[in-house]
């Protein structure tokens, strides 16, 4: 009796298949035997974490017609961390699924990777080694669709996902002079790279790496104190849009203050220039950076950050926009155990072509509570005002959330 060429064909292509799958799937098995085999040496014990959120928005597809859902938001998240002598090491690893109830094409999924390996061959030194992988499905109000989205839209609309995997990994070092007075540096190389999925004009358009080293030379006079003067290096290349390849150059003076264990402000300022590697035309803008903290109480404390840089835009057609940041925060724990926060922020993006300015407000406050060595609990509020000089994209956003969270292992 012949053989049957039909099942001798099947055979083969899912042997095929299988053989070139093996060897990410060996990978993976032995990641996960290594993660798992961290615990019993671990000086920051494992732990798992379990989070369940559920929560209600006005306008979900940020339109100026709102359209309310249901929000079902599930995590797991995993954490390890080694110790040996001078080496620190820590794993990390999470999912992610975002469920926007009103639509049933509004499913959202990310996963993700992290390491970070830190050796302190003196006290005055510190090597940083940092890896990170991102894949997620991104919805089209937040990702690189956004400018797509027109001011009014169809009621639960089929929308178009995106997945992009994201990559990074940096190599940092910092040294701190020993004495009250003498050197202070830091040098941070680091790579991201970003790809999409879809093969379509927007898509390929964002697909890009960008290189990127930042250093910081200073002064101490004091202890905690100290000047510096800052270069920053950045070259982002685009894969499959070349013409859209740009590099920028950052020249900044600054000062840093620990006031406190848990006070302090560094604060830089200086000048950007980015310039397009197709024509070599430049645009110049000021830089500056703050980030300050200050807790009158341990349990207290108040946060204040502004920034301004020049970043790729991500719209299509467009090369260059001017992002602007401002937030301020206030963290408090109360006599009781529970924990408060309120969050201010302002950013503005102007897309540096066409003159483009895009202003967004959020106000959020937020409430926890430890109800159990392994369980705690949260509920916020979250009000966006999004205003648009084209007027695409003009709406507000009201946003309620409620979370439940269980920790295994670790300092629960």
């Amino acid at each position: 009796m012949g053989k049957n060429p039909t099942l001798t064909i099947t055979i083969v292509g899912l042997w095929a298949r299988f053989k070139r799958n093996m060897l990410k799937h060996i990978v993976k098995c032995l990641a996960l035997v290594i993660y798992l085999s961290l615990p019993a040496t671990a000086q920051q014990p494992a732990s798992i974490q379990a989070k369940l959120t559920t929560g209600y928005t006005d306008n979900y597809l940020q339109a100026s017609n709102k359209q309310s859902s249901a929000i079902v938001e599930t995590n797991i998240q995993l954490n390890a961390g080694l110790k040996v002598r001078s080496f620190a090491l820590g794993l990390s690893g999470g999912i992610n699924e975002t469920n926007y109830k009103a639509n049933s094409s509004a499913v959202f999924d990310r996963n993700s990777l992290a390491a970070q390996l830190n050796w302190r061959p003196t006290r005055q030194q510190n090597l940083v080694i940092k890896l990170a992988h991102l894949n997620a499905q991104i919805a089209p109000w937040e990702g690189i669709r956004r400018n797509a989205q027109s001011s009014t839209t169809p009621n639960n609309p089929q929308l178009q996902l995106d997945e992009a995997k994201n990559n990074q990994t940096s190599l940092g070092y910092q040294y701190k002079t020993a004495s009250e007075k003498g050197v202070v540096f830091s040098t941070e190389f680091s790579q991201h790279q970003k790809q999409y999925a879809a093969t379509d004009s927007l898509a390929l358009q964002n697909n890009k790496s960008t290189n990127s080293w930042n250093s910081k030379l200073g002064y101490q006079w004091r202890s905690g104190r100290h000047l510096f003067i800052q270069y920053q290096d950045r070259r982002s290349k685009f894969d499959d849009f070349d013409q859209r390849d740009n590099n920028s150059q950052i020249y900044a003076l600054g000062f840093s203050w620990q006031i406190t264990a848990i006070s302090g402000i560094t604060f830089g300022v200086g000048q950007e220039t980015r310039a397009l590697a197709q024509n070599n035309v430049e645009n110049t803008s000021n830089y500056w950076s703050l980030q300050a903290n200050w807790s009158p109480k341990s349990y207290s404390t108040f946060s204040l950050s502004s920034r301004q840089q020049q970043q790729s835009s991500e719209y299509e057609g467009q090369i260059l926009q001017l992002n602007k940041t401002h937030a301020a925060s206030w963290q408090h724990t109360w006599a009781n155990g529970l924990q408060s926060s309120i969050n201010l922020s302002q950013q503005s993006i102007e897309q540096v072509a066409l003159k483009r300015r895009e202003k967004k407000w959020q106000t959020a406050i937020a409430f926890s509570y430890k109800i159990a060595r392994s369980w705690s609990t949260s509920l916020g509020y979250r009000f966006e005002d999004h205003s648009d000089s084209a007027n695409r994209r003009n709406y507000q956003q009201n946003s309620l959330h409620l979370a439940i969270r269980y920790q295994f292992g670790g300092n629960a």
